[in-house]
Parts: structure tokens; sequence; C-alpha cells
């Protein structure tokens, strides 16, 4: 009908593939539908197995007759005489999925008998590549659905399938197209689920006991051969077979049979059986499992990588393919991973390598147009290898180096980002940042083995990349060393999670940073390397129990010492510093703190001034933060870097301050001491030798040529021995006095430095002519070290008075005394005024030092008494001006101060002193005095005189009686110095003032008193007779000379008076005191001038007028009286005498006349007689009543004489007061004489000229007249007995 062949053909193909569907569809049925005859279907003549329902009868003759179509034998049911091979093997293909073999045994037997035999014959009698293909497809699908069931049948099928990829392999020409088909099968049996069929191949054949059949073996070993068969180009073969998603036969025809499709397939076979076995190793037979799997892939991994790698470079058709490659490596790492092999390492290496120069490939492709497609293929290398090594990490060992090779670029391009890339290079890679990471994260769980060899491995990296210098370039100021950064991370990372390093792994790390620092030319590289040593050790020494020792992890910054570059040094040292500033507190080694210190001595040798700042800001930092982590062992160490900072002379300011560091390391060695705990019994030996090496310090120090400094350094040891000195033991003090004090007192002040120049500071600028010069005495170097001489010697002389009792028992003591005595002595007899006054107060420290120690035996006191004789033979020799040359003569302020103080050391601590010691002072103030007196008469600038007359003033002797004769003798004949008006009184004022203030103020001894009274008295009166016959009655400037010889006078004699002893008739006083009394009152026409008027009422009378001195010696008379007990009448008439004459003194002299008459009047008044009556008493009064009859009768009658003569003029008021004085006493006098006389008896005999009186003009005068009258009238006329004459009446 016009229908093409062809057309007919293909619908005849069709229908009968229908129909055939169906009959093998309805076989699994068993239902009849009604109205079917079943017996009318039943063919007789066919043989049929009993029991088949009609349906399966069908499908059973159906079956065998497509068996027997491709065998060759004719057919039973099917009447056709040809049909398609192609499509027989198609239908019997879809038969073999259907499910109706599953049910029925007969029809599972035709596969044995029928199928399996007729495919074997077929395939290796077919040369047509598309029946080939369908037959090995058909026994694929045998095998997948009915492998257990036919288990012979299988491994027959299955070696034929082998032995077609053999024969094929060995022909000189291959039969790419079966080859490839076989191998095909192959790949799909080995795929199919998972791999689930090649393990029960596995478990069946291969794995039974007594068998020979190695299938999967024999599977990868076929596919081996033909990858070693075929040379073909890695760029033209197809990646997809690879892959395990890829379905079977799925190459298209064009490629079939080629070598690529066959390299293909191969490779796909091999991944395919290996991922099988992998797939089983969990399971129950998963040891045998893993035997064979390694067993297989020891075998095949070499020629699989071989072919493999090529791929990996290549420019693949899709992006995808590249990951089907990286894939298949991944699935081979980690079987590799699993059987330890050094697959492993050459897998790493291959794709390390790969990465790498992908990556050097993007630099080269920068701005083509594949960029993007080569970024993507980078980033996809980049994270197969980072897969692989996750995998096994624990396992890399060697082949860590092929790893940070590859990742040591892809860190650069992540953390540098430089412009050698295009963004699209980072926008790709950035996606790796946390897988990347995490290799790195994963690495803190490494075992001790495992941690060495990650570090070697980066180690040796950072080492290529150091040397490839590209890689190293700096950006942004700085570079990124791979291996160092990285090594940096895991070792802070490893000693924050277990607290300690592998041993030889701290010494593998840094010494790889000490060479990188050390000989390294590049300095970003040195840099780096010096930063992270620093933070790896301050990260160490954070750890708080670290397994390796602190002098391990402080030990390369010693090695850094040897760098070959000097730029690098400063960075070295602020490293040090920032360990000690950041960790400082966690260092407690001494060999650690002894390396650091080390450290920083050398930043003194290197002679550079920022070198010396950073080193002294660290010695500063540990000063003040870190001396408590210092034991005996580092202090010594510090103690001679600080000694070594004072004594360069880079920077003044830090050598002063280093100076000061000194006292604060005395003061933490205090601490050292007195710190709780217990101690070795070598401990106290350890800490006096710091002692000694600090003073050693101190004394190298106060002999610099710098003035600050020595001047610095002796102040610190003053005051650091003044603060401590009290806890000092004996071998301290000795160890002090021998390694510093003493050397520092010879050299210091016995040693002549007038040779010394000035030299300035190696940091002084050069004077420019823009400076103006100015001369200052003070710098010049005599002025310079005499300050450091005041320094020193008032410094330690304070020390020996504060600490004297510890020294003094000390051996050999003498020797250090004798030193200090003669510095003192020798500063004393200088010149200059700055110096002689620091000898004086250093002997006098010396001298209160040794007078206030306690002796506790009788050695000690001898010992005592053996510093103070010499120091009093110093004193002596010192204040003997007339022996000694002028060239050791002291000035006479030098001894005037020590005059004074020796007076003050005397008067605080008398206990010292011995009677023959306070005798030698008296005797040598006295010297001084008479020597001092002379210089003052010819230099009035001095009055050295003066000054010990003062000091001898304020000492208290005590109850030393023989001390007191010999000062009071000697302030007597000093006073007894005849004076005129060309020679100065001012020796005899102050003798006479120190008695006066001896008298006055001092408790003197009672025998002294009188022993000394007669001699005192006998030595005043010619002072006292020195006053001049004119005076004025106002006050004096000053007390005169003999009115303080007076005032002496009156105090000797009332001291004799108080201490109550009988003054009989050979008692020395009464042979001198009336005639001196007489001798000043009256032996000279005494003439004052002036208004003798008392003063007025409220207004207080002159301290120093002229008469109070007369009225001193009346009122002693009166004393004298009073006191007398067996005085002579002689005597006592001259001393009533003295009064007498006193009071009938003329006006002028009105406070004689006054208290001469008090003194008369008190003496006879009966009041006087009845406290202590006596024979001397009442002779002495007696005597006064005469006297005052006398007296006022005289007294009276001259004043009505003179009333006479004045006419109506009045007297003068002073006249007028002393008669109303006179009156006033004779009115309140008492005197009774005998029990018949009555109380107003000198009244009766004082009438006629009381009443006289009564009659003059002057009013008061004659009502106090009046007065008298009056009570003599009151009394009667009897105790009177007389009566007024005519001529007393008719008086005037």
């Amino acid at each position: 009908g016009g229908v093409a062949p062809q057309v007919i053909e293909q619908t005849v193909e069709a229908a009968f593939r229908q129909v055939c569907g169906d009959v093998f569809r309805y076989s699994e049925d068993e239902t009849v539908p009604e109205g079917v005859d079943v017996e009318a279907l039943k063919d007789p003549d066919l043989a049929l197995p009993e029991g088949l329902s009609i349906y399966t009868r069908h499908a059973y003759l159906l079956f065998s007759d497509l068996c027997n179509l491709i065998n060759g034998d004719p057919l039973e049911w099917i009447k056709m005489e040809s049909v398609n091979i192609s499509l027989c093997l198609s239908i019997l293909q879809e038969s073999i999925d259907s499910q109706f073999f599953t049910h029925s045994p007969e029809m599972r037997k035709l596969l044995s008998t029928k199928l399996c035999p007729a495919v074997h014959r077929a395939v290796r009698s077919s040369d047509n590549m598309n029946t080939v293909k369908n037959l090995f497809k058909l026994i694929v699908s045998v095998l997948e659905q009915h492998f257990s069931a036919l288990l012979a049948d299988s491994e027959i099928l299955l070696n034929l399938i082998l032995k077609a990829v053999e024969d094929t392999s060995n022909q000189d020409g291959p039969d790419f197209g079966k080859n490839y088909l076989a191998l095909e099968s192959l790949r799909s049996i080995m795929l199919y689920k998972n791999g689930e069929l090649a393990r029960n191949i596995a478990l069946s054949l291969d794995l039974q006991r007594g068998t020979d059949t190695h299938v999967l073996k024999s599977a990868i070993s076929t596919s081996l051969i033909v990858l070693k068969s075929i040379k073909i180009d890695p760029s033209r073969v197809p990646a997809n077979p690879m892959s395990p998603s890829f379905p079977s036969f799925g190459v298209l025809p064009v490629d079939l049979g080629s070598p690529g499709s066959l390299v293909s397939t191969s490779l796909g076979i091999c991944f395919a059986t290996l991922e099988a076995l992998k797939a089983g190793v969990n399971g129950d037979e998963g040891g045998q499992m893993k035997a064979m799997l390694f067993d297989l892939f020891e075998c095949c991994w070499e020629d699989v990588v071989l072919t493999l790698s090529p791929f990996l470079t290549i420019h693949l058709f899709s992006p995808r393919d590249i990951d089907y490659v990286l894939e298949s490596f991944a699935s081979l790492f980690e079987i590799a991973n699993m059987s330890d092999s050094r697959a492993r390492e050459e897998l790493l290496r291959i794709l390390s390598r790969a990465a790498t120069r992908k990556l050097d490939a993007l630099k080269a492709s920068k701005g083509s147009n594949s960029y993007d497609f080569l970024a993507r293929r980078s980033a996809s290398l980049y994270h197969c290898l980072i897969k692989c090594t996750d995998l096994s990490l624990g396992k890399l060992g060697k082949s860590w180096r092929f790893v940070f090779a590859a990742l040591e670029p892809l860190d650069h391009v992540l953390y540098v980002k430089d412009s050698s890339y295009e963004p699209a290079m980072y926008e790709h890679l950035a996606k790796l940042l946390g897988d990347f990471e995490s290799i790195f994260r994963s690495m803190k769980v490494a075992t001790a083995d495992q941690k060495i060899e990650i570090c070697t491995a980066l180690i040796a990296q950072s080492r290529t990349q150091v040397a490839n210098k590209s890689s190293i370039t700096p950006v942004h100021g700085s570079c990124r060393i791979f291996g160092v950064v990285r090594v940096d991370e895991l070792l802070q990372q490893w000693l924050d999670i277990d607290k300690r390093l592998p041993n030889g792994l701290w010494e593998l790390v840094s010494g790889h940073l000490v060479s990188l620092v050390n000989d390294c030319p590049e300095v970003h590289v040195r840099t780096l390397a010096l930063k992270t040593l620093g933070k790896l050790i301050e990260e160490y020494l954070s750890v708080e129990s670290p397994e390796t020792s602190q002098e391990k992890v402080i030990s390369p910054l010693s090695d850094l010492l040897n760098n070959n570059y000097t730029n690098t040094y400063y960075d070295f040292f602020c490293t040090v510093y920032n360990i000690i500033h950041n960790r400082g507190e966690r260092i407690f080694e001494d060999i650690a703190w002894i390396r650091l210190l080390d450290i920083l001595k050398m930043t003194l040798a290197t002679e550079k001034p920022k070198f010396v700042e950073i080193g002294f800001k660290t010695v500063q930092l540990i000063s003040r933060d870190f001396l408590f982590a210092f034991s005996c062992g580092a202090m010594l160490g510090w103690i001679q870097l600080v000694g070594a900072f004072a004594s360069q002379r880079k920077d003044l300011n830090n050598a002063l301050t280093a100076v000061g560091m000194l006292w604060t390391t005395g003061d933490y060695l205090v601490k050292m001491e007195s710190a709780d705990g217990e101690k070795p019994e070598s401990y106290s030996e350890e800490v006096r030798d710091l002692w000694m090496n600090l003073f050693l310090e101190m004394r190298k120090l106060g002999l610099d040529e710098r003035p600050e400094v020595r001047n610095g350094a002796i102040r610190t040891l003053s005051g650091c021995l003044s603060a401590h000195g009290a806890r000092f033991q004996r071998m301290d003090w000795m160890t002090c006095i021998e390694c510093s004090i003493m050397p520092l007192l010879s050299a210091v002040i016995l040693e002549d430095h007038s040779a010394t120049e000035k030299r300035p500071s190696e940091d002084a600028k050069p004077p420019s002519k823009e400076d103006i010069l100015v001369h200052h005495s003070r710098d010049t170097p005599e002025k310079q070290w005499d300050e450091t001489k005041v320094l020193t010697l008032s410094g330690l002389s304070r020390i020996f008075k504060a600490h004297l009792s510890h020294m003094f028992e000390l051996d050999k003591f003498e020797v250090t005394w004798s030193l200090a005595i003669d510095c003192s002595k020798h500063m004393l007899v200088s010149s200059a005024r700055e110096l002689y006054s620091c000898g004086v107060q250093s002997l006098l420290d010396l001298l209160f030092g040794v007078a206030a120690v306690a002796p506790t035996s009788p050695e000690s006191q001898e010992k005592k008494d053996r510093l103070w004789s010499l120091m009093m033979d110093c004193i002596i020799n010192l204040t003997e001006m007339d022996g000694n040359d002028e060239s050791s003569r002291p000035q006479s302020k030098a001894l005037g101060s020590l005059v004074e103080g020796l007076a003050a050391c005397r008067s605080s601590c008398p206990a010292s002193f011995s009677n023959g010691d306070s005798l030698k002072i008296v005797e040598i103030f006295v010297n001084i005095a008479k020597t001092g007196y002379k210089v003052y008469l010819t230099r009035r600038s001095e009055s050295l005189h003066l000054v010990a007359l003062s000091a001898l003033e304020s000492i208290d002797f005590g109850d030393d009686e023989v001390t007191w004769k010999a000062l009071i003798a000697s302030l007597l004949g000093l006073a007894a110095v005849e004076d005129s008006a060309e020679r100065d009184s001012s020796l005899q004022e102050k003798s006479i003032s120190v008695l006066k203030s001896i008298y006055v103020k001092q408790p003197l001894p009672p025998n002294v008193k009188m022993m000394v009274l007669p001699d005192t008295l006998k030595n005043l009166q010619p002072v006292m007779m020195n006053r001049p016959a004119k005076i004025s009655l106002t006050s004096f400037e000053k007390e005169p000379l003999w009115g303080s010889a007076v005032v002496v006078f009156d105090a000797a004699v009332r001291d004799a008076c108080g201490l109550g002893a009988e003054l009989h008739l050979d008692a020395p006083i009464f042979a001198v005191f009336h005639d001196i009394a007489r001798s000043f009152l009256y032996q000279n026409k005494i003439m004052v001038s002036g208004s003798p008027m008392f003063p007025a009422p409220g207004c207080k009378k002159p301290e120093c007028d002229a008469e109070r001195f007369d009225v001193l010696l009346i009122k002693l008379t009166h004393l004298m009286l009073v006191n007398c007990k067996g005085c002579p009448n002689e005597t006592m008439k001259a001393l009533i005498e003295v009064l007498t004459q006193g009071a009938e003194s003329p006006s002028c002299r009105c406070e004689l006349a006054r208290w001469s008459q008090e003194a008369l009047f008190a003496l006879a008044d009966d009041a006087f007689l009845a406290e202590t009556p006596s024979d001397d008493k009442e002779a002495v009064s007696q005597l006064a009543y005469d006297a005052v009859l006398s007296l006022s009768e005289s007294l009276m009658k001259k004043f009505i004489e003179d009333c006479l003569l004045t006419g109506r003029r009045p007297l003068p008021i002073v006249r007028r007061a002393e008669m109303a004085f006179v009156m006033k006493k004779l009115m309140d006098l008492r005197a009774t004489r005998t029990a018949s006389q009555v109380p107003y008896a000198h009244l009766k005999t004082l009438y006629p000229v009381v009443l006289e009186e009564s009659r003059v003009k002057d009013r008061v005068v004659a009502g106090l007249a009046s007065d008298l009258m009056a009570l003599l009238a009151k009394l009667g006329r009897d105790a009177v007995n007389i009566r007024p004459n005519s001529d007393a009446a008719s008086g005037p």
C-alpha cells in the first residue's frame, strides 16, 4: 500500500514486543478469565513441567523459543522463521527484569538451561557491536536479578565477561568496542545498588574457602591491563564513566570502543569495585571485606593514579568533569587512608602539586576569558585537597609537607590578598576559608608525635617560602610566612589545651625562629619571626605547670644575641620588654630570670642610646612590678645589672634612677629575710652575699666621676642603712663595713681629689656659639667633691650614731671607729665652712652614738670605754689650740660648734661621762675661753670665748662636787681679769653671767655652796668695787658688770644661808661680808642723778635701775642678821651699822634708805623674836631697836628743822614721803623689851619729838604725828608719865 518496508518492519517489531510483553506480564497472574477454555489452550505435543498455569506455560514456551533464537536452535512454540536478534535480546532483557522468575522455580531453570548457555555462545560468536552490547546488558541484568539463585551460572557469566576483556586486550589490534562493552558490563555490575552485587560476588565467590575464584580482583586486573595497553590523549577522555551516577552503557555510539571510553570505563570499574568493598567494611563480614579491599587497592592504585593524574591539570569539556575526577581522588584517598599505605602520600603529593600549579596558572591567565573557569577549577582542587587532608589528619606523617606546600599559596590568597589575582579568584577561594581553617582547628587533638610532624612540615615550608623571596614580598608594610604564622597558632592552641608541649617540639620551633631572626636577610621576615617567638614565649610562660623548664623557654632569646643584623636588636629588646611586661609574674625560675637579666645587660654593650633606653625601661618595669619573683640566684644578677645601668654614661637621668633602684633592692632584701615559710640553712648566707654585692655596687658608684651619680649612691647607701640597719645581724654589719663603709670613707674623705677634672657626660651637647657661658662657683671639681665628702661623712656618721649598739661588738671595730674619727677630724680642720661643719656634726654624731651604747657585759663595757677614750682624745687634741699647728687647727666656728655639741652630749648623756671627763670638759672649755678671748681682742669677728662659756653654762654636773668647784673657781678666775677702757670686758661679763646662772638656776651640791663661798665673795669684791661714783637713777641698757657681780654675790650668800648651817664666829663669811657690803655701799660717795621719787601707783619699777643692787645688799644684810647664830656682837653691830648708815642715806638714794629703814624696823619688832627666840636674836633686835630710836629721832628733828627753814615752801616729796614712812613704821612697831615695858615704849622716848612733829605745816606728817599722840593718849597718862612742858607747848 505504498508503506515503506522499514516502517512495516518497525511496526511488526513493536507489535511483537507488545505481545511478548503481555505474555510475560500475564504469567504473573494465576487467575483465568471466565469463558476461557484452559484445556483448549494446552498443546499436547509440547513437553512442559507439571503445575504450570496456563499463562505461565505460554511465558515458559515463549522464553524458551527466544533463547533458541539466540542459540540458533529451532523454535518449538513460536511459528516464525526468524526474528531480529537484537529484538529478541531486548525482549529477553525486559523479561528478566519482570517478577515471574521469582515466583516460578520452573522458569528459573530456563535461565540456567536455556538462557545462560545461549548467551555464552552468542557472546563468543557474535561480532555485531549492537548485538554484543545487548548480550552484555542481558548478562548484567541476569546477574543483577538472579545472582544468588544462579550462583554457578553467574560465575560462568562473570568469567565470560572477564575473558572477553582479556581476549580483546591481548590482540595486536584490540577490539575497542567489544572491550569497552565488557568493561562497561563489569562497571555496571560493580555499581549495582551501590556495590551490593559486587559485595555478594565477593562473599559468594571470591571469599569462599576452597575456591580459586577471584572475580573482583580479575575485574580490576583486566581494567588495569586495558589502562596499560592504551596510549591516549587525556584531553580526549570522557570523564563521565568515572562518576558513580553515570548510567550503565551510557556512552554515545560515536564513542563506543574509543580509547577514551576504555580508559574512562576501566577507571570506573576500579572505583566502583573499591567503593563497593569499602561500603561493606562496616558490615557483618567487615574484616574480610576490608582485607580484600586493601589487597585490591594495593594492586591498582598506582596505575589508577598514574592514569587519573593528568585529568587534574587538563582543560576538561565541562566544569563538572573536574568534580568527577576529584571525587575519584577523594574516594581513592579515603581507601588509602584506611589502608595506611604509601598511596596516601602519593595522592596528596599529586593533589597538592595540581592545586599549586593551577593557582600559578591563574596568575598567568589574569585578564583572560577563561579566568573564571580556571578559578572554579582551582577552588575545586583545593576543596578536594582539604577534604582529603581532613580525612587523614592523624596519619599524614611526612605527607604534611605536600599539604602545606599547597596550602601556603592558598593562605597567601586568603589573607594577604595582593594584586596578583582578580576578584573572581577571591570570590571562589573565599568559600574554602571555613574548611581551610577547620584543618588547623582539628589539629588540637593531635598526638605528641603528630604535633612534631606537623610543625616539622610547617617549618620546612617556611624555609621554602623564605627561600622563594617572591612569596614573602611585604604587603601593607608586613609579610605573612605561612609556616611561621601557623606554627604560632598551633602552639598557642596546644598550650591552651594540654598546658605543655611534646619533648623536642619547643626546641624545634624556637630554633627555626631563631635561625630566621639571625640569618634571614629580609627585615620583614626577621620582624615576623621575632614577634612570633615573643608571643610563643609569653604563651608558654602563661601555662600553670609547663613540662619544659622556663629556662628552656627563655633560652632562645639568648641565642638571638648572635644576630647578624644589628637593625633587629631594637625589636629584640622590645620583645624582651613585652615578655616581661605581659608574663613577668609567671616567671619563677631563677635561671630564666638570669638569662633575661644577661640580655638586658647587653643593651649597654651596644652603646646605642635607644638600646640603652629600652633596656632601662625594662629594668624599671622589673623594679616596679617583679622583684617579688626573684630569689637569691636571680637577685645577684639583678644587683649587678642595676649597678651597670647606674654606671653607664649614656643617660644621666637613667643612671640616677638606677641608683635609686639599689635602695628599692635593699628594701626587697629585707622582705626576703622576713618572709614566712621554711628556709634552708644556707638562705641567710645567700642573702648576706646579696647585701655584700649591693654594698659593693654602692661603693663603686660612690666613687663615680659624675658628682650626681656618686652623691646619689652615697645617699642611697645612707638611707638604706638607716632604714634597715636595725634588722642587720652581726655578720651583715661586718659585710657592710668591710665592703662599703671603710673603703668609701678612705677613698672619699682621706684621698686627694684636687687633681680630678670634670669630665662631661657622653650625652652632653657641645656648647654652641649662641650659648651663654655662666660661671658658677659650685661647678668646680673641688666643690663637687666637697659636697660628696659632706654627704659621705654625714650619712655614715648618722649610721654610726643610730646603729653603734649593733656595730661596736664586731671584731676589729676599733679600726673602723678610728677611721671614722680620723675622717671627721680631717673634715673638721678644713677651711671650707661646709666641710668643717660636717666634720663637727660627724664627730658629735659619733660622740652621741657611743654615749648611747648600753653595754651588756664587762667585755662590752671595756670596748665602749676604749671607743670613748679614742673619741675624747680626738676632741682634746682638737681643742688644744695652742698646741696645734695652723694646718691642724680647727676654725673658730668649727671649734665653737664642737664645744656646743660636747656640752649638749654631756647634758643629754651624763651617765657616759665620768667625773674625770667632766673635769676635763671644764678645763677644755676654760682654756678655749681664755685663748678665744685673746683671739677676739685681735679679731673682733670671732667670739669663741663666749661660745665656750655658754656651753659651760648649759651643763649640769649634778653631784660632781669636784667639777663644780673647779668650774666656779675657773669662772671666778676669768671674772677677776682687770678691766680697763682699753680692753674688752666680754670675758668678765660672760664669766659673771655664767656664775649668775649657776647660782640662780643650777642646783649646786650643799658642800659646794659652802666651800666656794669665801672664794666667791673674795673674787667678786673687786668687780663690785668697779661701780662708778656717779650713776644715773634711770635704767641701764644692760646690766653692768658690777651689778651682775652683786647679783652673783647675793645668790651665793643666800644659798649659803639657805642651808640652815650655823654661822659661827670663825665662819669665813663674817670676816668679809660686812666689809664688802660697807665698801660697796658707802666707800665711794655715790652720787645718783635723776628724779628721786617713788614710782606712781600701778607702774612697774625698772628692773635695772641703779639702786636695785644697793637694795640687794641691804636685803642680804637683813638676811644675814636674821639667820645668824653665835655671831659675835662686834659683827652684829657692824651689820646693824650697815643698815643704819643706809637708813640715813640722802634723798638721792631713797631706795637704799627705805629698804634699810624697813630692815631695821623688822629686826626691832617683837615679831622677829617670836618666830625662833634666841639670845643672838635678842641681841640683834636690841641693837636694831636702839638704831630705830636714834634714826627716828634724828630724822624727825631734821625734818622739823628743814620745815622751819623753808618757811611756807613745802619740802621735797621724797623728804615728806620718807617722814611719813618712818612715822607709820613707828606706829606699827611693837617693841617690848622687858616685862615691865608697854608695847609702845618707843613712843615714850620719842614723845617730845613727835609732839613737835605734830605742829609742822605739812598736813600729812602733822596728821601722822597727831595719830601717834592720840595713840599715846589712849594708852593713858600713866603709860606715858610725862606732861608737855611749856617750851614744847609753845613750839612752832
